[in-house]
């Protein structure tokens, strides 16, 4: 069983990396909608996050435990990053520049796309924190691991444990 790894929410903070940069509180963020809610429009919040932003994201607090219990769980050759970027000048290149700095032996087993749900099979799994992500790639017979995130319908359980906990019913 191979195992497709979202970035953005479940490794990499993206929440706390906006926040800093447009200099809001993260705890606003409580659906993935959330940029009118901080007073931006769709434009002022998405157009300044250059290739430097995206390569200079934080760990998530669990981002680093989530990874090792995926590749515990599936065997590190098993897993691939996949990530939907946004549609701004630089996303995909900060992407890159950050798998290469925190995850040099990722730097060739990625992949970068939107429509996930096209990798979806009985033999992959998906781990995200997306509800809309992961109802694409359940509904086109893929299994999924959602990620507890405030922005989720698994909001308030602890992430960990519930990704120990799914990884353990799987094994």
């Amino acid at each position: 069983m191979k195992c497709l790894l979202d970035m953005d929410g479940v490794l990499v903070d993206f929440v706390a990396g906006a926040a800093k940069h447009h200099g809001f509180d993260p705890v606003v963020v409580d659906r993935w909608d959330f940029v009118e809610k901080v007073g931006l429009t769709t434009a002022q919040f998405w157009n300044p996050l250059n290739a430097d932003f995206w390569a200079g994201l934080p760990w998530t607090p669990d981002g680093r435990e989530i990874l090792a219990a995926v590749e515990d769980a599936f065997g590190k050759e098993n897993v691939c990053l996949l990530s939907s970027p946004c549609d701004t000048a630089g996303c995909m290149d900060g992407k890159l520049t950050w798998i290469r700095e925190h995850l040099p032996g990722y730097r060739r087993r990625f992949l970068f796309g939107p429509a996930k749900e096209f990798a979806a099979n009985g033999n992959r799994v998906l781990v995200d924190d997306s509800d809309g992500n992961a109802e694409a790639f359940r509904n086109a017979g893929g299994p999924v691991l959602l990620v507890p995130r405030p922005w989720n319908r698994l909001a308030g359980q602890d992430a960990l444990e519930e990704v120990r906990r799914w990884l353990n019913f799987l094994k």
